[in-house]
């Protein structure tokens, strides 16, 4: 899946890619590529936000909270 990105009240206009690939019976890896950034810092922050929410994902997937 791909779809662009905005974030409120910012011009830029980047680019998200979402693969799902199965590994096993149960299992599948979730892989997200995330560009088109135009600065260092707006990537770092992107790259920041973006790990926490899919650790979040997974132990929510784990049974966690």
């Amino acid at each position: 899946m791909v779809h662009t990105w905005q974030w409120e009240g910012s011009e830029e206009e980047t680019l998200v890619a979402i693969e799902f690939h199965a590994r096993g019976e149960r299992t599948t890896e979730l892989v997200v590529t995330h560009e088109r950034f135009t600065t260092t810092q707006a990537k770092e922050a992107h790259n920041k936000g973006g790990n926490g929410c899919l650790q979040n994902f997974q132990s929510w997937l784990e049974g966690g909270s």
